[in-house]
C-alpha cells in the first residue's frame, strides 16, 4: 500500500460530526460525483479506485440522509487496471442536491456556507484529497502533494481555501485538467495533520527529519573533503616549490623565516597552514599565525616561479 493510501485510509477513519461532514460529502460529490438519468429516474453516482473512500462516502450519507446506497465494484479490465466502485443513490438524489445546492449540469464549485469556518474548510480539504488527492512518499526524491481536478473553477476554490488556512498552494493544468499543489515539507506535513491524518503526519515528519538530517551530514562531510582536497593539493604545490628552490639555489638560500615554515611543510606534508603554526611554535619555539604561515608560504611559492621564469 502506497503513503498515500495510507493517509487516505486514515482519514476514513475520522469521525463523522457535523458540520464537518457536510463540507467533506460535498467536496467528494463535485470531485467525483455525477448524474445519469436511468429507468427515467435522477440517479447520483460518485466513482473511487479506493475501497477505504467507498466506505467512507456510503457512511457519509448514511450519516447525513439516513440513505443506504448502492454499491457496485466493477471488475478490472485491459482500460482499467484497478477496480472501481460505484457508490449510487438512486432514490433521493434531488434532496441531495438541493441541500448542497447542486445544479445538474456539473457540479462546479460548493457554497460558501460549506466552507465559511476554519473547521467546514479542513472538512472540504479532507474530501477533496479523499476524492482525487495524492501525496509523494518522504522517502523519495522530493516532497509533492497534489489534489486532481477537471475544471479550472474548482481549482481555483481548493487554491483559495487552502490559501485561507495558510498554505500557498499553486494551480498547474494537465492534459485532463488542473492540479492544486504544494511542495514546501513542512506545509504537507501541516496539511495532512489538518486533514486529520495525524499518524501519516508523524511518519512523514520522521521520515523527513532522519532525510534532512542526512542530507546534512552528507553536505558537511562534502565539503569537509573538499576543503581536505584543496589542501592536500596546495601542500603538493608548496613542496614541490620547495623541493625546486633546494635544487636550484641550495637550502641557505632560503630566510631563516622561509626555511624554518619550508622544513615543517616538507616534514608534514598533509599540515594545514594552522595546524604548521602550532607545529612551528612546539618544535621550534617560534609563535607565527596563521595568516602568517599563509604569508611565508606565498613568498616561497613567488620564489619558484621566478626559477621557472628564468629557466624558460
Amino acid at each position: 500500500m502506497s503513503f498515500a493510501q495510507d493517509v487516505k485510509k486514515e482519514l476514513t477513519l475520522c469521525s463523522i460530526d457535523e458540520p464537518a461532514a457536510d463540507s467533506e460529502l460535498i467536496a467528494l460529490l463535485m470531485l467525483t460525483g455525477s448524474i445519469h438519468i436511468i429507468d427515467k429516474r435522477l440517479v447520483l453516482e460518485l466513482k473511487t479506485e479506493n475501497s477505504a473512500t467507498s466506505r467512507r462516502i456510503y457512511s457519509l450519507f448514511k450519516t447525513i440522509f439516513q440513505l443506504k446506497p448502492t454499491v457496485i465494484v466493477t471488475e478490472k479490465n485491459k482500460l482499467q487496471k484497478k477496480p472501481q466502485f460505484i457508490i449510487r443513490i438512486i432514490e433521493n438524489s434531488q434532496q441531495v442536491l438541493e441541500r448542497f445546492k447542486l445544479s445538474l449540469d456539473h457540479f462546479a464549485q460548493a457554497a460558501t456556507t460549506f466552507t465559511n469556518t476554519p473547521e467546514k474548510k479542513a472538512g472540504f480539504l479532507r474530501g477533496a484529497f479523499l476524492a482525487t488527492g495524492s501525496v509523494n512518499n518522504p522517502k523519495q526524491s522530493s516532497y509533492h502533494l497534489e489534489i486532481a481536478t477537471q475544471y479550472e473553477n474548482q481549482a481555483q476554490q481548493l487554491q483559495y481555501l487552502m490559501k485561507k488556512l495558510d498554505f500557498n498552494a499553486r494551480i498547474t493544468s494537465r492534459r485532463n485538467g488542473y492540479i492544486v499543489y504544494l511542495k514546501e515539507a513542512e506545509k504537507i506535513s501541516d496539511f495532512l495533520q489538518i486533514l486529520g491524518a495525524t499518524e501519516a503526519m508523524l511518519y512523514f515528519e520522521d521520515v523527513r527529519i532522519v532525510r534532512d538530517m542526512r542530507n546534512s551530514v552528507n553536505r558537511v562531510v562534502n565539503c569537509e573533503t573538499a576543503n581536505m582536497n584543496k589542501v592536500i593539493i596546495a601542500a603538493q604545490q608548496q613542496i614541490d616549490n620547495i623541493k625546486l628552490i633546494y635544487e636550484v639555489k641550495g637550502e641557505q638560500s632560503f630566510p631563516d623565516r622561509l626555511r624554518s615554515v619550508a622544513e615543517l611543510r616538507l616534514k608534514y606534508p598533509e599540515a594545514s597552514t594552522e595546524q604548521l603554526s602550532r607545529l612551528l611554535q612546539e618544535e621550534m619555539g617560534e609563535v607565527v599565525s596563521k595568516s602568517g604561515i599563509n604569508y611565508r608560504l606565498r613568498k616561497i611559492n613567488t620564489l619558484a616561479q621566478q626559477i621557472r621564469g628564468v629557466q624558460k
